[in-house]
């Protein structure tokens, strides 16, 4: 097991936001950051864990809009997760296909650090479930077996999941190569959700340091009109979030992934330029999918210490000072939040949001929360 700990709260910024972060967030003066506060609404008692009896759950409750509602722990502490190797876990990005979760570093135990380690599982989602209280029957891929190539022991070393995107119908991961949640490589590849041993996409390795560190998490969704398009960050949460697309047909090929950015010094903006951050905001987990015919971009904003929605007509402005935001969990509601993944099969008024919480302190609750959220404005 990697002695991770402690460099994973300094680097990952899991830990909640610290009393230098708030001072900075406090001051920022930029346009988008106040744009943001006129148009987030505050979460309020519906973000509160609602008390279920029984994990079946028929149908899901209807937040009103711009709200989230707290359905509790579906993976990790406090879930029933723990009967299938998975007591602590976190992350469980539920692939486009629908039919399997990818955990990030999962302990047999309670929490994190406790029990035996994976750096990395699948928890296959129990049919019928998806759209409703998430349920897993199963999990495969534990003790390092997810992927087909495996990362040769460094002191504090993982192989985790950083995004996914469907193309064609075939669901692929992207997968961070780290030591102490510093990356050291990423690569794409293909899902089974029956099984571990994913195979590596021939040529799709790249040093942590392509693209200036920019393309080490990722996310997308191939659109209809031939496109597939890609959001990318830093996994130690330390970059501005960049867009990028390619022909669906190339995806594969990460040489074709063209950046949109300012032409020249701007003002004007377009594709096949030079990359330009979409805001000033430092972002971590990313989940761009497309929703009912819109651009839907959720994740942890490292700069607010919230897990935030954004919903956009054009995939270019997800992130512009005017793209209303709906607050699914701030450090307040869900102390050392972060994930953010939509679920497959969300709609813009059931939306389903993963967000995991990691005490840092005490290594418990270590966990993945189900989120119901109406993104409607």
């Amino acid at each position: 097991m990697p002695e991770k700990k402690a460099k994973k709260v300094a680097s990952s910024g899991r830990a909640a936001a610290s009393k230098k972060t708030t001072q900075r967030a406090a001051t920022k003066k930029t346009t988008q950051r106040a744009a943001t506060k006129k148009t987030t609404r505050r979460p309020g008692k519906a973000n509160r864990p609602l008390a279920i009896p029984e994990w079946e759950l028929l149908e899901l409750p209807q937040p009103v809009r711009g709200d989230a509602i707290n359905l509790g722990p579906i993976a990790g502490t406090g879930s029933p997760t723990g009967a299938l190797g998975a007591g602590g876990t976190d992350l469980c990005e539920i692939s486009p296909g629908g039919l399997v979760a990818l955990a990030g570093d999962t302990f047999a135990g309670n929490g994190a650090f406790q029990g035996a380690w994976s750096p990395s599982m699948g928890l296959h989602v129990r049919p019928g479930t998806l759209n409703r209280r998430i349920q897993f029957d199963r999990s495969f891929g534990g003790n390092g077996t997810l992927y087909a190539e495996t990362w040769p022991h460094v002191p504090g070393g993982s192989q985790l999941p950083a995004g996914t995107v469907q193309v064609f119908g075939v669901d692929y991961a992207f997968v961070a190569r780290v030591a102490d949640l510093q990356p050291r490589d990423t690569r794409l590849v293909r899902i089974d959700p029956n099984g571990g041993g994913w195979p590596t996409v021939p040529g799709s390795v790249r040093d942590a340091g392509w693209q200036d560190f920019n393309q080490t998490q990722i996310s997308g969704y191939h659109a209809p009109d031939g496109w597939v398009y890609i959001v990318a960050d830093g996994f130690a949460r330390d970059h501005r979030v960049w867009l990028y697309r390619c022909p669906a047909a190339n995806f594969t090929d990460r040489n074709s992934w063209h950046a949109w950015g300012m032409i020249g010094g701007g003002p004007d903006w377009g594709w096949d330029v030079a990359p330009t951050p979409l805001s000033d905001d430092i972002w971590g987990e990313l989940s761009l999918r497309l929703i009912e015919g819109k651009a839907v971009l959720s994740g942890f904003n490292w700069s607010t210490g919230n897990v935030e929605v954004r919903v956009a007509n054009d995939v270019t402005q997800v992130l512009a000072p005017w793209t209303p935001v709906t607050v699914i969990a701030t450090q307040q509601t869900v102390p050392q939040n972060y994930g953010g993944y939509i679920v497959p099969g969300s709609t813009l008024d059931q939306a389903i949001i993963l967000v995991s919480q990691w005490n840092t302190a005490t290594g418990n609750p270590y966990n993945v929360q189900q989120f119901v959220a109406n993104l409607h404005r």
